[in-house]
């Protein structure tokens, strides 16, 4: 399945490069403490583990996502939220990855 644009929260999805293990994306807009000018899509954790503790937290692109699994929950809030994390992830990076 493709899909176009930033996938809810909830979705499951196989990335390029990580083998056997799908991702449940937890959240936009995500940047690691030490990394402060590299901005990445979503953030997420592994399928159906979980989040076992807060270092397993992965951080990718929506270009590194290979296939997706399942899309997540969309609702009326859903409509507004992502195409607005979507425009402040555009502006963020034209502006040079700072806020």
């Amino acid at each position: 399945m493709t899909y176009k644009g930033l996938l809810p929260i909830g979705s499951v999805v196989k990335l390029r490069n990580v083998e056997e293990q799908s991702v449940m994306i937890t959240g936009y807009c995500v940047r690691k403490a030490e990394e402060r000018e590299k901005l990445f899509d979503y953030c997420g954790c592994f399928h159906p583990i979980g989040m076992m503790s807060s270092d397993q937290t992965l951080m990718f692109n929506h270009d590194q996502i290979e296939m997706v699994k399942s899309v997540g929950y969309i609702n009326e809030e859903s409509y507004v939220v992502i195409p607005k994390m979507e425009e402040i992830l555009a502006q963020l990076r034209a502006d040079g990855g700072t806020v």
